[in-house]
C-alpha cells in the first residue's frame, strides 16, 4: 500500500513539473544533488551529517588525500611527510596553495587548524574524530609538525580525510550563539577546494562553483562542472519527480523497491554499491532520562531475536548487503566476526521478555532519522513480540542531542565512520566513553584506548576483538546490515560512486 502511494504521488508530481522550466542540467552547467537531511551549516567542524562531510571534501582540502580506488594517501596541500617520532608527523607544504577568499596558505593556516581542534572549548560537533589531536608547531612558513596525544596507527588517514584546512584566525568573528557560545557555524566556509561556496540558505540549500585556481592535477582536481548545488528536498517522491523533469541531477534512493522501479521506468539511470556504513539499533542503558527496559539485558537479547535481519536486508536493502553480529563494518581493520550471535527467533524473545518482567510487552518511542523504511519493518517485527515501538522520525541534528542526553532510549542508527575503513572510526566512536557512548563500559573502554593507540597490528586486532565481543555478549547495540547506497542519475551525467561514500563531484562530468 505505501509502494502504490508512492507511485502514484510521485505520477501525480511529475506531471505537475513538466511543464515548469529546468533550472539545472547540462544546459546550464549545474548539477543539483538533493537528499532529504537538511544542513544547519556547510561548516565542517560543526555539523555531522554525511551530506556536511561529502561538501567540505568537495570544497575543503586536508593536507593529503586518501585515494579510494589505490587505497594509498597522496600529496594535496602537503608535498611530502615524515614520521619524526611516535607522536610528531612532519608535512612540508606547497607554496601555490590560494584559500577561495584570496589568502595565501602558509603554516600558520594549518597550525591554526590543528590548534583550534586540539582546544576541547572550541566545541565541535565530532569531538572524537579529532581527539587524538595535540596541536601543531611551525617549523618555517611552509613546515608544521602535527602533534599526536598518544602514538596513532589511523593518523595519516584521519589527517587526509577529516582534517580540512581553514585559514588563520577562521573563527575569530563567529557571530554570538546560544547562551555564552558563539555560533561557530555560522562563518561563511573559506577552504582550497575544487568547489567553493558561493551560497546558503540555511536548511534548505548550498550552491557552489568551480574554484578556477585550483593548485592540485592528482586525483583531486579542477571540476569538469561549472556550477553544483545542494538541495534539501524533505520527500523521496518529489526528489524523484524533480529527477524526471531535470530539476535535480542525483538523487540518493531510500530503498531498493524505489530504486527497482525508477530503473524499470527508463528515464534515469540507476547505480548501486555497496558501502562502509552500517545500520544498527541503539540502547539508552544508563538510565540518565530514568529507569527505561533496555537497563536490562533479558530485553536488549529479546530485541536482537526479534528483528529478522536477513529478510530485511535482502528485501529491502539490497542483495549486496550483509547482515551484520559485530558492532563495525565487515571490511574495517580489526573487525571481529567472531563474536555472540542472535538469530532471528521470536518465540526465545518473548521468553526473555517473560523473564525480565515484561511478559505483556511494553510501549516505547523508537526514533529514527533516515531508513524509514527498514525501521517501519522493525516496528512490525517487534509488535510481534510484544513490543509496541512508536515510530519517531526527525532530522538528525534533532535527535542527536536526544541520543546524547538519554532522552531518546531507543533508535535505529546509521554510521558511515567518517570513511575511514578502520574499527577506531566506528567501535570506538560509540564504546570509548565519548559523548555517543550509552553504556560506558570501564572494560570495554580500557580494551579501545588498547587498540586505537598500538602500532602493533596484532595488538590493535587483539583488543578490538576482546571489546566486540563483550559488546555482543551484553547486546548493547543490535548491528544490522551493512548498506547499499543507490543512486538516482541524470541520463546526462557520468558519475562514478565508491565504497567510502564520499561523492567525488569534481569527477562528475557530462556525457
Amino acid at each position: 500500500m505505501r509502494e502504490l502511494l508512492f507511485k502514484s504521488t510521485l505520477a501525480g508530481l511529475t506531471l505537475a513539473m513538466l511543464g515548469a522550466p529546468a533550472l539545472a542540467g547540462k544546459a546550464n552547467d549545474t548539477l543539483v544533488w538533493s537528499t532529504s537531511q537538511s544542513l544547519a551549516s556547510p561548516d565542517p567542524y560543526y555539523n555531522q551529517l554525511r551530506e556536511r562531510i561529502i561538501i567540505h571534501r568537495n570544497v575543503c582540502d586536508g593536507l593529503i588525500y586518501n585515494n579510494p580506488e589505490t587505497r594509498e594517501m597522496e600529496p594535496l596541500i602537503a608535498t611530502s611527510w615524515e614520521q619524526v617520532d611516535e607522536t610528531s608527523i612532519d608535512f612540508v607544504l606547497r607554496q601555490d596553495v590560494t584559500f577561495h577568499g584570496g589568502q595565501k596558505l602558509t603554516a600558520d593556516d594549518v597550525v591554526y587548524t590543528y590548534n583550534w581542534l586540539a582546544n576541547p572549548d572550541s566545541g565541535i560537533v565530532n569531538a572524537s574524530a579529532v581527539a587524538w589531536i595535540a596541536g601543531a608547531e611551525k617549523i618555517d612558513d611552509y613546515t608544521v609538525r602535527i602533534k599526536t596525544r598518544d602514538t596513532n596507527p589511523t593518523a595519516l588517514a584521519r589527517i587526509a580525510d577529516d582534517i580540512p584546512i581553514l585559514p588563520n584566525d577562521h573563527y575569530a568573528d563567529a557571530p554570538a550563539g546560544e547562551g555564552d557560545r558563539r555560533n561557530y557555524g555560522a562563518v561563511p566556509l573559506n577552504c582550497t577546494g575544487p568547489y567553493k561556496v558561493t551560497g546558503y540558505v540555511p536548511g534548505e540549500s548550498i550552491t557552489m562553483v568551480a574554484n578556477e585556481d585550483y593548485f592540485s592535477e592528482g586525483s583531486k582536481f579542477k571540476p569538469h562542472i561549472q556550477n553544483l548545488e545542494f538541495r534539501t528536498i524533505a520527500d523521496q517522491e518529489t526528489q524523484i519527480a524533480e529527477l524526471l523533469t531535470g530539476g535535480v541531477g542525483i538523487i540518493w534512493i531510500e530503498s531498493k523497491d524505489r530504486a527497482d522501479f525508477l530503473a524499470r521506468m527508463g528515464r534515469a539511470e540507476v547505480k548501486s554499491i555497496s558501502i562502509l556504513r552500517m545500520d544498527f539499533l541503539q540502547f539508552e542503558t544508563l538510565g540518565r532520562s530514568g529507569s527505561n527496559p533496555f537497563q536490562d539485558i533479558r530485553v536488549r537479547q529479546a530485541v536482537a531475536h526479534a528483528i529478522n535481519r536477513e529478510a530485511i536486508a535482502k528485501n529491502l536493502v539490497g542483495d549486496s548487503s550483509e547482515v551484520i553480529h559485530s558492532h563495525c563494518s565487515p571490511t574495517q581493520f580489526g573487525c571481529t566476526q567472531d563474536v555472540r550471535k542472535y538469530d532471528y527467533d521470536p518465540e526465545r524473545a518473548k521468553e526473555l521478555l517473560a523473564e525480565a518482567g515484561f511478559a505483556d510487552g511494553f510501549d516505547i518511542d523508537f526514533y529514527t532519522y533516515r531508513s524509514r523504511e527498514t525501521t517501519e519493518a522493525m516496528v512490525g517485527d517487534l509488535r510481534a513480540v510484544g513490543i509496541q515501538a512508536n515510530l519517531r522520525s526527525m532530522q538528525f541534528q534533532a535527535l542527536l542531542p536526544m541520543q546524547r542526553s538519554g532522552e531518546a532510549q531507543f533508535s535505529h542508527l546509521s554510521w558511515a565512520s567518517l570513511g575511514l575503513n578502520d574499527a577506531v572510526a566506528n567501535t570506538s566512536h560509540y564504546f570509548r566513553g565519548r559523548p555517543d557512548d550509552q553504556h560506558q563500559d570501564a572494560e570495554v573502554i580500557a580494551w579501545l584506548e588498547v587498540a586505537d593507540t598500538s602500532l602493533d597490528p596484532a595488538v590493535r586486532e587483539e583488543h578490538y576483538k576482546k571489546a566486540l565481543q563483550k559488546i555482543a555478549e551484553e547486546a548493547y547495540t543490535v548491528p544490522l546490515w551493512t548498506a547499499v547506497r543507490y543512486f538516482g542519475l541524470s541520463p546526462d551525467l557520468e558519475f562514478q560512486p565508491h565504497f567510502d561514500d564520499i561523492a567525488r563531484f569534481w569527477a562528475a562530468e557530462w556525457k
